[in-house]
């Protein structure tokens, strides 16, 4: 019997699902990534006035901001991005592309 013949057809069979393996830990990373990315935009957006915010943000327009005031003293500030995945299989269970998006609410006095 041969071993070395027995261990191609293994690999070949394997292999397939560990390149989606791959793919998906990348785009996993990616996601995170811009997450990341989006939380340390919106602690600079936090720290500016209301008239300034959108001059921050638009200098790069891969962002979408929604700006909301709620009650009289707090504002909830929406950052939104969108992802394309690479990876077959991920694209059809997160929906490509993959909105990643942070909320948060602040005290404006």
């Amino acid at each position: 019997m041969n071993k070395r013949g027995q261990a191609l057809v293994e690999f070949v069979i394997i292999l397939p699902f560990l390149i989606l393996l791959v793919f998906a830990f990348i785009d996993f990373g990616r996601i995170i990534m811009a997450k990341t990315h989006l939380e340390n935009t919106m602690n600079e957006v936090v720290k500016v006035s209301d008239e300034n915010i959108n001059d921050l943000l638009n200098e790069d327009a891969d962002y979408k901001i929604k700006y909301e005031v709620i009650y009289d003293k707090y504002r909830k500030i929406t950052l939104k991005t969108k992802l394309d995945l690479i990876t077959p299989g991920l694209k059809n269970i997160l929906h490509n592309p993959y909105e990643v998006k942070v909320e948060r609410s602040v005290l404006y006095e």
